[in-house]
């Protein structure tokens, strides 16, 4: 899976012979960027989504369909740019933003 700065997404189920384009997950007109992504399987994974608000969204089918696991702000604070996302484990992860903002889950990103 691959994600560019203007909300293009793309995944290869090939090792990258061939690439299938995505919706991204903040809409067909988005203008956001993709700086992280992390996926568990071939089917779990997360992306942060940055643009006028930063989310951090996942999938459990490969892509095809988000739902937000993070939302724009925590306790009144922004997630903008959202640098890197890593998963230990299925329920323990990280994310750290730009700003030095760091959340952590241990639900799979449910909260």
């Amino acid at each position: 899976m691959c994600g560019s700065d203007n909300g293009f997404m793309a995944k290869t189920i090939n090792g990258g012979v061939t690439w299938t384009a995505l919706s991204s997950p903040d809409g067909p007109s988005s203008i956001s960027s993709m700086y992280a992504l992390c996926f568990l399987n071939k089917d779990t994974g997360y992306v942060g989504v940055n643009g006028n608000v930063g989310r951090i969204y996942k999938t459990i089918n490969g892509g095809d369909t988000w739902t937000v696991s993070c939302p724009a702000s925590i306790g009144g604070e922004s997630l903008l740019f959202v640098n890197d996302i890593y998963f230990t484990t299925a329920l323990n992860g990280i994310a750290t933003t730009r700003f030095g903002r760091i959340v952590h889950t241990a639900d799979g990103g449910n909260t």
